[in-house]
């Protein structure tokens, strides 16, 4: 039952619209510093035309913060109060589109009155694009019609600015590139987003549907027609009334709605001819509706984001293709040079298609005015989701065909593995050791799928033999194969490891031809050094010709992975090899690559690896340093217990810092020692044991199982303390006098250390 307030209202409405002949006048009072400045009021539209380039009716200039305009409209209609807060009337200011300061109101001839500060106003540009509009903090009066645009167009804006809290919040996490969006906070989030976008459109059905026989409905309607689905569009239009049907305003939103309704959800695609790369004509009815999924992709060579997108689209269909998923990209370029030259550098392998006319009839037929814009398409040729790419694009795939978004899967039959291989994850850069696992082969094959949070270096070894691997990054959301040998390994797989095949082969190839130097060396060492007197001097030859050898080798393989990197810029593969590029040209080599690489899921790969360069140079810097008698650098890192230690606060006492780790056996095996000599002299000096290289998990429970009674601290690899104190081997044991300064540093296990303490302590 309508309310007495709506009957009331409705009543208004429709006389304001009866009394056309009177003319209109609108009256303001303005503040925000406005006196001498121009004010205009256009005539604006739903209309592409109008609606961002409005018809000028007139203009004024503000003289004591009051303007007035006077006029007569044929019909109810969308105006716009535009002020100006300079001389520039251009479209341009500073390089970018001007926005000026809006008022949107909906009248006919009627008198109304504006109160309130300018700078509340809102930019015209993004009123336009967004069709929303806050109009709290100004008060505009006499016009029963305004007043009901008013309240459309006010509870829109509010229920906008909900689901856009939402939206850039979850965009903050799925772009966050640190480390991998678990899926299932995907999915909570976008049904919270999507449950946000449901109340915004019952609000919406409900205003259209109470006001379906007065022109505010049939604004409401008109620019609300992108929210709906098709049946949703047909059953509003119907609600319409005849009468607001046949005014010109009804006319327009008739025309609209039957445009966006052929391409909303729910609808069958629209058919157009595009051309392929070789000036072919195509109906797009050739690819789509053939009983499989298709996206739809429009971009442009020229589309930062668009080209930023594709190795996610690559990764999209090389795990999903075999399934049945498809992709048709159609490029609004208008240079068919620039267009031919992306589709060499990105190397898609779908379908590519591109416009006859750039942004036009297809653009208008899809609904879109912006690129990348993507719809993907069911079986029978069904428009699924609009505007779905990035999460919304993962949440489909996951719930068609399963989530394999979130690990690694390798396959793997080496002629050198029989029954099972020994694998080592390493996050790039840090080199942390996360424990050696042992996977058994099923008839000589091994097929595991690994969990990953961030992109990790998986090293490949034979049981019992650390000394000979092959190395090979693991993705999230991709799959690998290898085969052939150690010595011969050949890669395949999806997008990335076809990619990344060429040149992680030569990598590969590079290292087992420095493992096959090492054996050949140490084996002839072993024979040498039987009578190491007699074979002193070729003992010493074979050792620098082996040095000179292995340097030789590895300048060769940062050289070449670094001319990798340089000539492929866009490629994430080339991210992988910073860890053996040129570190001293690191921060150079990184800028030029693409922004999306660094910005991308490879993120976390650059920037560890730019840390662990500039921990390289802090350990040169240190090895000319760091010596008996210099002060010792400070640090803070974590005890034990997570409480921050910092190695000053024990000024006044010998400390022995010592480096270790519990993958060092040398490490290990020296610990009943260091326990002895910590009961023999407790109280004259203190030991700091500096974990390095392990998992916090594996640090805890070595400190446990071998009962070590001093401090404990941890360092993770972004901290660098090691390399402050040019540490090149472990255990390092740096004595330091009560003072701070370095007293002796010695390296390796050794009894040297302990008769040195004896000295010093007794």
């Amino acid at each position: 039952m309508k309310t007495t307030r709506m009957i009331m209202m409705a009543l208004a409405v429709m006389l304001s619209t009866t009394v056309m002949a009177k003319g209109y006048k609108i009256t303001g009072k303005l503040t925000g510093n406005v006196d001498g400045k121009t004010i205009y009021l256009c005539k604006s539209g739903t209309d592409e035309q109008t609606k961002y380039r409005p018809v000028v009716l007139d203009s004024t200039i503000i003289r004591n913060g009051q303007f007035a305009f006077k006029g007569k409209l044929a019909e109810p209609s969308l105006l716009l109060l535009k002020y100006f807060p300079n001389d520039n009337r251009g479209d341009q200011e500073n390089g970018r589109i001007a926005m000026r300061p809006v008022l949107p109101l909906f009248m006919g001839n009627e008198k109304v009155n504006v109160e309130g500060n300018v700078n509340d106003w809102q930019e015209d540009f993004m009123v336009a694009i967004y069709d929303t509009y806050d109009y709290k903090g100004t008060k505009i009066s006499g016009s029963p019609l305004n007043d009901l645009y008013r309240e459309y167009k006010q509870g829109r804006t509010d229920y906008t600015k909900r689901r856009s809290r939402l939206s850039e919040a979850f965009s903050k996490q799925y772009y966050d590139k640190n480390s991998v969006t678990p899926m299932d906070y995907v999915v909570k989030e976008l049904a919270r987003q999507d449950s946000a976008k449901a109340a915004t459109c019952a609000f919406l059905k409900d205003f259209i549907t109470r006001n379906s026989d007065n022109l505010a409905g049939v604004v409401a309607l008109d620019e609300s027609l992108s929210q709906f689905d098709n049946p949703t569009i047909e059953s509003l239009v119907a609600a319409i009334s005849d009468k607001m049907k046949a005014t010109q305003l009804g006319q327009n939103m008739m025309n609209h709605a039957n445009i966006i309704k052929s391409t909303a959800q729910g609808a069958q695609f629209a058919d157009v001819t595009l051309l392929d790369a070789d000036g072919r004509d195509h109906q797009l009815s050739e690819y789509l509706g053939k009983g499989n999924y298709t996206l739809l992709e429009f971009w442009a060579s020229w589309c930062g984001p668009c080209r930023g997108s594709i190795p996610h689209l690559k990764q999209l269909y090389g795990l999903y293709h075999p399934q049945g998923f498809d992709i048709v990209s159609v490029s609004m370029d208008t240079d068919n040079k620039a267009w031919h030259k992306a589709l060499g550098e990105e190397q898609m392998k779908w379908t590519q298609l591109i416009c006859k006319d750039g942004f036009g009839q297809v653009a208008k037929t899809y609904n879109f005015n912006g690129i990348p814009y993507c719809v993907l398409i069911g079986p029978k040729g069904e428009i699924v989701e609009t505007n779905c790419r990035d999460a919304r694009l993962d949440r489909q795939m996951v719930k068609l065909y399963g989530n394999k978004l979130e690990t690694f899967h390798l396959t793997a039959q080496l002629e050198d593995l029989t029954d099972s291989v020994v694998i080592m994850p390493m996050y790039f850069g840090d080199w942390q050791r996360n424990g050696f696992q042992k996977y058994a082969l099923k008839d000589g094959k091994l097929d595991i799928t690994l969990p990953l949070d961030k992109p990790q270096n998986l090293v490949l070894m034979r049981p019992g033999d650390h000394y000979h691997s092959v190395s090979i990054p693991a993705m999230a959301g991709e799959f690998a194969n290898l085969t052939g040998s150690f010595a011969d390994m050949k890669i395949s797989g999806s997008n990335f490891y076809e990619q990344y095949a060429p040149i992680g082969e030569k990598l590969n190839m590079y290292q087992a031809k420095m493992s096959d130097d090492r054996d050949a060396y140490e084996k002839e060492y072993q024979r040498l050094v039987k009578n190491e007197k007699k074979n002193r001097k070729q003992m010493d030859a074979n050792k620098a010709a082996y040095i000179e050898s292995q340097e030789k080798l590895y300048a060769e393989l940062k050289k070449e992975m670094t001319d990798y990197i340089k000539s492929h810029p866009s490629s994430e593969v080339s991210a992988t090899l910073l860890q053996v590029a040129e570190s001293d040209s690191l921060e150079s080599v990184v800028k030029n690559l693409n922004y999306y690489v660094r910005n991308g899921r490879m993120k976390p790969v650059i920037d560890a690896m730019l840390k662990n360069a500039e921990n390289e140079r802090l350990a040169k810097e240190a090895k000319e340093a760091i010596k008996p008698g210099v002060l010792a650098p400070d640090f803070t890192l974590d005890d034990i217990n997570g409480k921050p230690f910092t190695l000053s606060s024990l000024r006044g006492k010998y400390v022995v810092l010592d480096f270790w780790g519990s993958w060092c056996g040398w490490c290990i095996k020296g610990m009943p020692d260091m326990k002895k000599y910590y009961d023999k002299y407790r109280g004259k000096f203190e030991i700091v044991g500096v974990d390095c290289n392990d998992s916090v998990e594996k640090w805890k429970k070595a400190v446990a199982d071998n009962q070590l009674p001093w401090l404990h601290v941890y360092n993770k690899a972004a901290d660098g303390t090691p390399e402050k104190y040019a540490v090149e081997g472990y255990p390092t044991k740096i004595i330091i006098n009560p003072d701070g300064t370095i007293n002796k540093i010695i390296v390796g296990e050794s009894q040297e250390f302990y008769k040195y303490l004896d000295e010093l302590l007794k």
